[in-house]
């Protein structure tokens, strides 16, 4: 039997970090933010974003500072491995930095911001609501941009609305639905639903047919491909408890067709063969006849594994170098900082989608919302296959992956998990309260 006796402070912050007060909700917002304005990055070309969304992002990881007052929590074997992996991937950098004399800001960040912000003190200061507050967060952080982007212009294909490239615009889409597919999930997954909830439930599902929509308008494959990831993972999950969920999973799989069939009848049905679906046929088309469907990436894919270097080549010089980006994570961090660089970032990676995948096997029976952070990994993990999305300071899509990564590591240990007690469990901690009160 555990005979733990809880003092009056431990108890008091075991509470507040299971309370959705108004810190977590200014909480919310900074990271809202901080995704938001490094998103914006992509509305401008590449190697010239914005100066002033640096000052932006100091801002807000300052009030994130102020609201968490800087604590770090507890630390577990799997923080200390996913510190040392990260400590080696910020090693390597700096180094290939000061040799190819970059700007530091940005290695600043890798080597201490990211660990200790991101890694340790977001996700002790958001408690057990982590997962929820990221994928909040990522909407109202990038969900402005495309409603500028519709209210803005017209919907000719591909539809890029205010982004510099219409990819751009699809894969702002795919992370957004990644975020309602975990919400749907969670809605669906409530034990009690009421009108409000079954309109919840309602807005969310059209919500998601709209982002189909709106991809399907950027003539994206990469988002298309993502999103059918997503779909995927959305309806694995359901069958974690398939005879509850049986005619969610009906419902899912007839929309999923009826996408299909409406795809289809785009393609087959368009005398004209000016609609959306048939421009993304064309698409792949001429890129297959031209005999480079990688649109001009795999040379420089075979160009950086050809020049393997031990520090890279430097960030800012990688598109002179090698003749463009590389569109792709695995192959900007070799040719910028390295091999042993990469190396670190492929182990960082496979351990978060471990743990990703562990936590929604793990909860996904009792919690919907578990799925969150492996469709926000898979959706990063997807887009940065043949798109722009790791950087050293990096763009909306590449913090969400951050984020949603110091969630996982801190996901053991610092009390994430609800606090629900049993009668005699409080009858326990009130007299841990008791006895703390008595000794002072």
């Amino acid at each position: 039997m555990n005979t733990t006796i809880l003092t009056g402070d431990e108890y008091s912050q075991v509470g507040s970090r299971s309370k959705f007060g108004l810190a977590k909700v200014i909480l919310t917002i900074s990271i809202a933010v901080l995704v938001g304005i490094l998103h914006i990055s992509g509305i401008f070309p590449p190697d010239d974003p914005p100066s002033y969304r640096i000052q932006v992002a100091a801002v807000a990881v300052g009030l994130m500072l102020v609201i968490s007052a800087g604590k770090m929590g507890n630390f577990s074997k799997l923080k200390f491995t996913m510190l040392f992996l990260w400590s080696g991937f910020a090693v390597m950098t700096l180094l290939s930095a000061l040799i190819y004399d970059e700007k530091l800001q940005a290695v600043i960040w890798v080597c201490l911001g990211v660990p200790y912000l991101i890694f340790c003190v977001f996700p002790h200061a958001s408690g057990r609501h982590g997962n929820l507050m990221i994928l909040v967060a990522i909407i109202l952080g990038l969900m402005p941009y495309l409603v500028w982007s519709l209210a803005k212009y017209s919907l000719d294909t591909p539809f890029r609305g205010v982004f510099e490239n219409n990819n751009s615009f699809g894969m702002t889409v795919t992370t957004v639905t990644a975020c309602l597919f975990a919400l749907l999930r969670g809605a669906i997954g409530a034990k009690r639903k009421n009108f409000l909830h079954w309109t919840w439930i309602v807005g969310l599902s059209v919500s998601v047919v709209g982002a189909f929509l709106l991809i399907i308008m950027s003539n994206s494959r990469t988002s298309l491909l993502c999103f059918s990831v997503l779909l995927m993972i959305f309806l694995g999950s359901l069958l974690f408890n398939a005879y509850k969920n049986r005619y969610w999973i009906v419902l899912a799989i007839a929309v999923m067709l009826g996408a299909i069939a409406f795809f289809a009848g785009s393609v087959f049905l368009d005398d004209h063969k000016d609609g959306y679906a048939n421009k993304m046929i064309a698409k792949i088309e001429t890129k297959w006849k031209s005999g480079d469907v990688s649109d001009g990436r795999l040379p420089i894919w075979k160009a950086v594994v050809n020049d393997i270097t031990l520090l890279g080549r430097g960030g800012s010089t990688f598109s002179a170098y090698y003749g463009g980006l590389a569109h792709n994570t695995y192959i900007t961090v070799l040719g910028s900082v390295g091999i042993v660089a990469m190396l670190f970032i492929v182990l960082i990676h496979g351990l978060v989608l471990f743990l990703a995948c562990r936590m929604a096997a793990k909860n996904i029976r009792d919690d919907g919302y578990a799925i969150g952070p492996l469709l926000v990994v898979m959706n990063y993990f997807a887009l940065g296959m043949t798109e722009l999305v790791f950087g050293l300071l990096g763009n909306g899509i590449n913090m969400t992956f951050l984020l949603m990564t110091g969630v996982l590591i801190n996901a053991q240990g610092v009390g994430e998990t609800e606090m629900e007690f049993s009668p005699a469990q409080q009858t326990q901690a009130q007299l841990g309260m008791q006895l703390g009160g008595e000794a002072q």
